[in-house]
């Protein structure tokens, strides 16, 4: 039932003293901070802003965002989450025996108890749901207000349609199990597991349990029962549904209601793609131990191969072309694409990716330990570094950006000019004017924000002083002396 918030809490072995000195936060130099027992914390969906529990002289405790307070004094702090734009953050607090949620200090209603894991920020950040109890009985709340008359015995699952405007959630009474959409409560099964909205937000779609079958729920009408049921999803203009399913100890693909080939194989037929700019679906399929792999688009078999990634299938968002990761024998992976046009034979491939207007694609790949990186062509590039992760197009399709790893340090790069190195960079993402980063670097002791723009000009860097990460907290004994000093536990 319980959904992954982006916030989590860390139980600190000691309560931790530390000395700061923060540059541009707006905090006093040296100012003297104890992190909580109980460490609470976020940090942003961009990665580029991090909020803690910070314990004040009186026993009490201060929100601190980017190392600048950001509230009153509370007694406890619950949880620590952001809006997707990072703009707003949302934190659950506890002043005598009832708890409330502040969004940016403006407080919420009071409840006995407020979920630390069941809350969600709708996709424009204008909106905030939570599960909160009061006496015996759960609740979700949306935007301040109790959802449900009469409350349930659990609520969770909260989740925004694209759009923000539309909200569902699960709630249990007993052992059984239904969604709440927009208020009203649909039917109740033995579970309810994975949803999907389509990306106008007018659709939605969740898979059940009952009776050890399973079906899908498509805008409240109930489906054919299946063995199994995987992969719900949906055109990208909302229009078309599809999901994978297990029928009589074979593998098949849904799509609006009705039944695509059988596939006689116990492996599940695991993602099911659309593409960007039509309706064409594609998906890969197992058809037999001794009989290989087949890609299958729009219901034809376009591709065949002994060895076939089944994630790797691209389709060209121009709507011409597809891109997958095949193999002859076990000795070796190539990229194949819509005319049969086989790349290299490769160690391992990650990727490949198009670029949104379909003009572009790109992969990288490992030969004999050497990295290689194939944009648009037959010819890779060898990299210096020893493995790339997160690499993407910009929306306009001109420039590429990955994160890169060495033995010791990671950077990123951007259309090949490269970042400073760091120990840590956390994931990287496009911006309108550039690639924006938030890294962390053991030798001096601070976390630094980012900023490669586009044209060519080198990164720029800022010090957001030293702030709680996970890396920082569980593995103190990494830390530079400078930042062992700055932990200070033994002071009084």
């Amino acid at each position: 039932m319980r959904n992954t918030n982006r916030s989590f809490t860390l139980t600190a072995a000691v309560f931790m003293t530390v000395t700061l000195a923060f540059f541009g936060t707006g905090c006093t130099p040296q100012q003297r901070v104890t992190l909580t027992d109980t460490l609470v914390f976020g940090r942003s969906n961009d990665q580029l802003h991090v909020g803690w529990a910070q314990k004040t002289d009186d026993g009490k405790a201060v929100l601190s965002v980017d190392g600048k307070i950001r509230s009153k004094e509370y007694e406890k702090f619950g949880f620590i989450t952001f809006s997707p734009d990072s703009s707003r953050v949302a934190y659950s607090v506890k002043n005598g025996d009832r708890w409330r949620v502040m969004i940016d200090e403006t407080p919420g209603p009071e409840f006995d108890e407020i979920s630390i894991i069941d809350v969600a920020f709708s996709p424009d950040g204008k909106r905030l749901a939570y599960a909160a109890r009061t006496g015996g009985t759960w609740n979700a709340v949306l935007d301040g207000k109790a959802v449900l008359p009469r409350g349930s015995d659990m609520v969770g699952h909260l989740t925004f349609s694209p759009d923000s405007r539309r909200f569902a959630f699960v709630v249990q009474k007993g052992n059984r199990q239904a969604f709440v959409e927009d208020g009203a409560v649909g039917p109740f099964f033995a579970k309810v597991k994975l949803s999907v909205w389509s990306p106008d937000g007018k659709r939605f779609a969740y898979v059940v349990e009952e009776n050890g079958k399973k079906t899908v729920v498509l805008d409240g009408k109930v489906g054919h029962e299946y063995e199994d049921v995987r992969s719900p999803v949906f055109s990208f203009d909302g229009r078309h549904f599809s999901y994978s399913a297990r029928k009589n100890g074979k593998s098949l693909v849904v799509t609006d209601g009705r039944e695509g080939p059988l596939f006689d194989t116990d492996v599940p037929i695991d993602p099911i793609r659309y593409g960007y700019a039509d309706d064409r679906l594609g998906y890969v399929a197992n058809k037999g131990t001794t009989s290989g792999w087949v890609a299958v688009i729009d219901g034809k078999e376009v591709a065949f191969y002994p060895y076939i990634v089944s994630a790797s299938l691209a389709l060209s968002p121009d709507g011409k072309g597809y891109a997958l990761v095949a193999a002859v024998d076990r000795s070796g992976w190539m990229v194949v694409n819509e005319t049969n046009n086989r790349g290299p034979v490769l160690d391992n491939v990650l990727g490949p990716i198009y670029s949104r207007d379909g003009r572009h694609i790109a992969y990288a790949a490992k030969k004999e330990d050497r990295l290689y990186l194939y944009v648009d062509g037959m010819s890779g590039r060898e990299l210096e570094y020893k493995d790339i992760s997160d690499f993407s197009f910009s929306a306009d399709g001109k420039h590429l950006m990955y994160r890169a790893y060495k033995e010791n340090s990671q950077l990123v790069v951007l259309d090949g000019q490269r970042s400073p190195e760091y120990d840590r960079v956390f994931r990287p993402a496009f911006t309108d004017n550039g690639v924006e980063y938030l890294a962390e670097r053991d030798s001096d002791g601070h976390m630094w924000r980012g900023v490669f723009p586009f044209g060519g000009a080198p990164a720029t860097e800022t010090i957001l002083g030293w702030l709680p990460t996970e890396e920082s907290l569980t593995h103190p004994c990494d830390l530079c002396e400078k930042q062992k000093e700055l932990l200070n536990e033994e002071s009084d």
